[in-house]
């Protein structure tokens, strides 16, 4: 298994070192940060809280939205599974493969490469 691949950003930054073509990410559309109507409860808190975040950085973009919409899911009811004293294994793997999506850990953060995001979807879609 060889070393991870280096964001783009990194890339461009260095110089190009290995002259292996340079990926041109897509720019999507930022995405609504309001949850929509049947997001309830603890999913709509999860998600009020960490949709701006990842708004402001540049993550969450329209093309996000499924994704985002099942890790605040997942992370409702983990968090609602503690405070009843349970503890969900496969919830929790989830989670974490949906915050690494994310970029919301440490070592996934080093990994992404956020493009400029588009402002509106005007003219985006025919």
């Amino acid at each position: 298994m060889g070393n991870p691949a280096k964001p783009t950003a990194l890339k461009i930054l260095e110089g190009n070192r290995g002259h292996k073509p340079i990926p041109n990410n897509p720019a999507y559309p930022l995405a609504e940060i309001e949850p929509p109507k049947h997001v309830r409860h603890t999913q709509r808190r999860v998600w009020k809280y960490y949709a701006p975040i990842l708004y402001r950085a540049g993550v969450l973009t329209i093309v996000d939205m499924i994704g985002f919409e099942r890790m605040t899911k997942i992370y409702a009811l983990v968090l609602d599974a503690e405070k009843e004293g349970k503890f969900l294994i496969g919830l929790t793997k989830e989670l974490r493969f949906w915050l690494q999506e994310f970029g919301m850990t440490p070592a996934s953060r080093a990994k992404i490469d956020i493009v400029k995001p588009i402002k509106t979807i005007e003219g985006y879609i025919d």
